[in-house]
């Protein structure tokens, strides 16, 4: 039996109204209007607007079932049209009104003569005031009330400015189309990985959008975003494949007993900075594992970075204790040690490749590095390192 309270329908929706929008920046990238400004359910489902204006009105309709057809008395058809009555329909100016959906238009009805190439806007008003007249539903009486009681000049006008848009990909298809938008972007043997990214990065933007905390996006900026994106497949880059949204703090607890935390807390290292390690630590070791699995580095590149680093650390190490005094009280050695950490964690000289300089990646490897016991930063680190090693065996 059905579940007629189901939640895949409207998700499905929300996910193609997202993907859709990609879509429509991605073409516009290649258009006459790349500075053209896009919004999500600022004015609209999605829009246009310049300027702070809106300059096309998109509804964007889902249907699970793409059997379905649209005619002049489905509920999307009223829906979309007592959205778009609230947008001064009767002004000079008013915006262009799209309505997108993957339900194909009944031939010979009103929304059939409103497809872009098949245009008939006086058949198209007709068939859409015998409608509204004629339907029974009491879902869309009072915005077919409202289409009547319009003026014909105005009517004429509203309705002219409507473009339907049916029988469009559903949700799958259009995730094919972006990526079909972006062939010449793709990097060769790592097709997938690209698309992922660009995907993760469009949710977030589109979570800012929907809650208010970014208003617009523009199909230039969506496109320097790609380039961006693809930039890091580039011979001297690497992508970031783990972002920090995908640590979740409280699970730092969990690595409170690592070695690399125990020579944190020997150099006294304030406690949101040691939390700042451990997701740098663990995004490392992930983003290594990461890079690794999808070919885009080997392991002697990463063996040769460590070894860069740790022969770096090795030369200061030896400079900041060559003048520790013998006497020296846990304070001072403590201080020694935190200068040293910050000097180590600031380092920015050396880099896995040329391009790529996100600091946690080489910050997160002195954290393994430390863990092993390669590096350290309190002056008598390696005897506490064997001391804990010791007291772990004997448990």
């Amino acid at each position: 039996m059905s579940n007629r309270h189901s939640g895949s329908a409207p998700a499905a929706g929300y996910m193609f109204q997202a993907q859709w929008a990609l879509l429509e920046l991605l073409r516009a990238s290649d258009s006459a209007r790349p500075d053209v400004v896009f919004s999500l359910e600022l004015f609209d489902d999605v829009a246009w607007d310049a300027n702070g204006s809106p300059i096309e009105l998109i509804q964007v309709k889902h249907h699970l079932n793409t059997s379905r057809q649209l005619a002049d008395t489905s509920p999307d058809v009223w829906k979309t049209i007592g959205v778009w009555l609230d947008a001064e329909p009767s002004q000079a100016d008013a915006p262009c009104l799209t309505l997108v959906t993957t339900e194909t238009a009944v031939e010979s009805s009103g929304v059939a003569s409103l497809r872009p190439y098949e245009r008939d806007t006086a058949e198209a008003v007709e068939c859409l005031l015998d409608a509204a007249k004629t339907s029974s539903s009491e879902t869309t009486r009072a915005v077919r009330d409202r289409f009547i009681q319009m003026a014909p000049h105005q009517r004429q006008a509203f309705v002219g400015r409507i473009v339907v848009l049916d029988g469009a990909p559903v949700l799958g298809d259009v995730e094919d189309l972006v990526r079909r938008q972006l062939r010449f972007a793709l990097p060769q043997g790592h097709e997938e990985v690209f698309m992922a990214l660009v995907w993760d990065w469009w949710y977030r933007i589109v979570s800012e959008l929907l809650k208010d905390s970014r208003g617009r996006i523009s199909a230039t900026a969506v496109q320097s975003k790609i380039d961006d994106i693809r930039d890091g497949f580039a011979r001297d880059s690497l992508p970031t494949l783990v972002a920090e949204s995908e640590i979740d703090v409280k699970d730092t607890d969990a690595y409170l007993d690592r070695i690399f935390v125990h020579q944190l807390r020997w150099v006294n290292t304030p406690t949101k900075v040691l939390r700042k390690s451990i997701i740098d630590f663990y995004r490392s070791v992930t983003q290594s594992a990461r890079w690794l699995d999808e070919d885009l580095i080997a392991s002697d590149e990463l063996d040769t970075f460590e070894r860069k680093l740790v022969d770096e650390w090795e030369r200061d190490f030896e400079f900041a204790i060559q003048d520790l005094p013998p006497d020296a009280d846990e304070a001072t050695k403590q201080r020694l040690g935190s200068q040293l950490l910050r000097e180590a964690l600031d380092q920015t000289s050396i880099a896995i490749r040329e391009r790529y300089n996100e600091p946690f990646f080489a910050r997160g490897v002195h954290h393994d590095l430390a863990d092993r016991g390669e590096v350290g930063w309190h002056p008598e680190f390696r005897e506490r390192v064997e001391e804990l090693l010791l007291g772990a065996g004997g448990k």
